[in-house]
């Protein structure tokens, strides 16, 4: 409700609590703890942010989209990204995506979404395949479909590279029968193989999102230059999951009447 009334106001507090600096520690013990600490406070601000934007007027929010993505990429920028850290710059960057999508205004462009799209490649090339870590993979693929939906459109090299990273860590995940077999339970094997379950198919929603960008046939022959190989694994589950994104991309192309 705030920001609603006083956006300019916010970012001006946030942009202030942001400059803060560290003393340097004597010891490494506390230079450890003060390290944690501002990654609590980076991580706060970048929710603040996108809670903002969330919260703001259209007219108040669209003009200071730039500075507000800005401060956001300045406060993510730090080496010791854990993933509270990681997960607060992909929430933040939904709630943007979001605010605009409630606007219906067609003429926003995403300020910086190149570089929005470099880290959360980094995002994905860093998890392994372990259950909180495909949690991170799953939102990193969704924040990814959700900047798909508003302009500029990634280029080739981009969507290219967003495309492969993504389908080597989704399709390469363990089989959801090995999933069971090393879960600790039965009813954790279950969440863990919905979730795999899920992740595919949010996978899946993000082809189609980089294909809406350009929807043209090259578009098409460059995502499936990368799922095509994967149908030639020696593993059936990674097999499978890469027949279903081709159908599932050729569906789209069936269904989509302005298909060029």
């Amino acid at each position: 409700m705030v920001a609603f009334c006083h956006l300019p106001e916010i970012l001006e507090v946030l942009k202030e609590a942001g400059h803060f600096r560290q003393p340097k520690a004597p010891f490494p013990l506390e230079a450890t703890i003060e390290t944690l600490s501002e990654r609590r406070i980076r991580t706060t601000l970048i929710l603040c942010y996108g809670q903002a934007v969330l919260g703001a007027q259209v007219e108040d929010m669209v003009p200071l989209l730039d500075n507000i993505i800005s401060e956001i990429l300045d406060q993510y920028s730090t080496r010791n990204k854990d993933e509270g850290l990681k997960t607060a710059f992909m929430r933040s960057i939904i709630m943007i995506t979001k605010a605009v999508a409630y606007s219906r205004r067609q003429d926003v462009h995403l300020p910086h979404k190149e570089e929005l799209v470099i880290n959360i490649i980094e995002v994905i090339e860093d998890q392994p395949a372990r259950p909180l870590s495909v949690v991170i993979l799953h939102q990193a693929i969704v924040t990814i479909t959700c900047m798909s939906r508003m302009k500029p459109a990634l280029n080739s090299e981009m969507r290219s590279k967003v495309v492969s990273k993504s389908i080597q860590k989704v399709f390469s995940l363990p089989a959801f029968k090995m999933t069971t077999l090393k879960a600790n339970s039965p009813g954790q094997s279950t969440q863990i193989q919905d979730f795999y379950h899920q992740t595919a198919n949010a996978c899946n929603t993000m082809l189609t999102g980089l294909l809406s960008e350009t929807p043209n046939l090259d578009s098409l022959q460059e995502i499936l230059t990368h799922t095509n190989p994967w149908i030639e694994s020696p593993k059936s589950h990674e097999r499978e999951r890469a027949i279903k994104s081709i159908r599932h991309l050729l569906k789209f192309v069936s269904e989509n009447v302005n298909f060029d």
